[in-house]
């Protein structure tokens, strides 16, 4: 009977209680059926190759990279941006005096007598 029911040759007349059978004899044949048709297909071939040498134009190696000219992305400016600022923050740093450089902190008050000569001040201590 499932033969008969899978070709639908009484498909109208099926008895109520053989719907369930006959629906997994079904699914059990296309199942088959399926599995059978990809069985019959040839096998993948995946044997690619990739030339990179045809990519790259005559008379251009790979050491030969520095004239190749690119257009610049907003990643590489951002880049060079930062690069150029950091230089000139470290060209900035290298001017200042060396206590400024070591990061030493500021006097709060400025003594201004002491960047007078002992002529300024009035002399040695001991001279008076």
């Amino acid at each position: 009977p499932v033969l008969r029911d899978a070709l639908a040759l009484n498909s109208e007349g099926a008895m109520p209680d053989e719907g369930l059978q006959m629906q997994r004899a079904k699914e059990a044949l296309l199942k088959q059926q399926l599995k059978h048709s990809l069985k019959a297909l040839p096998a993948p071939k995946n044997d690619y190759e990739i030339n990179f040498a045809a990519a790259i134009p005559e008379g251009k190696g790979e050491e030969d990279t520095e004239g190749v000219a690119y257009e610049e992305d907003a990643q590489d400016r951002q880049r060079r941006i930062e690069r150029e600022q950091k230089a000139a923050a470290d060209a900035e740093q290298r001017r200042q005096a060396a206590v400024i450089q070591r990061g030493l902190p500021r006097p709060m008050q400025v003594n201004t007598a002491y960047g007078m000569g002992a002529e300024k001040r009035g002399g040695l201590k001991g001279e008076a």
